[in-house]
């Protein structure tokens, strides 16, 4: 496998510097026109998580792919940031995240060629 082939993975969303640009764009993807739902959390659930958002996102059948900026459109850094308190999860459109990473794809096959 090539180092572009390893650089331009685009199997996940976890490429550094599309995060970069997903903070760059965070305030549009928390609006309430870009959100999907508001998915509310039972507080015996929210209890069992404390500490483990990841472990909330895959009660909310959340694929792994996402986990990182449903985080960060929850105001969160870590997922052990997570708090019982938290009783309602924004859930961002994947549609507008795709189109993002679509638009990331595109800039860095251009700036690679």
């Amino acid at each position: 496998m090539s180092l572009l082939d390893e650089t331009f993975n685009d199997a996940e969303l976890g490429n550094e510097d599309f995060k970069v640009l997903l903070e760059d764009h965070l305030e549009i993807l928390k609006s309430d026109a870009n959100l999907s739902r508001i998915a509310d959390i039972a507080p015996i659930d929210a209890d069992r998580f404390e500490y483990d958002f990841y472990g909330v996102l895959r009660l909310l059948n959340i694929q792994p792919k996402y986990y990182w900026v449903v985080m960060r459109v929850n105001n969160l850094h870590s997922p052990t940031d997570y708090r019982r308190n938290m009783l309602s999860i924004r859930i961002p459109d994947f549609d507008s995240v795709e189109k993002l990473y679509n638009y990331f794809k595109t800039i860095n096959k251009k700036s690679a060629g």
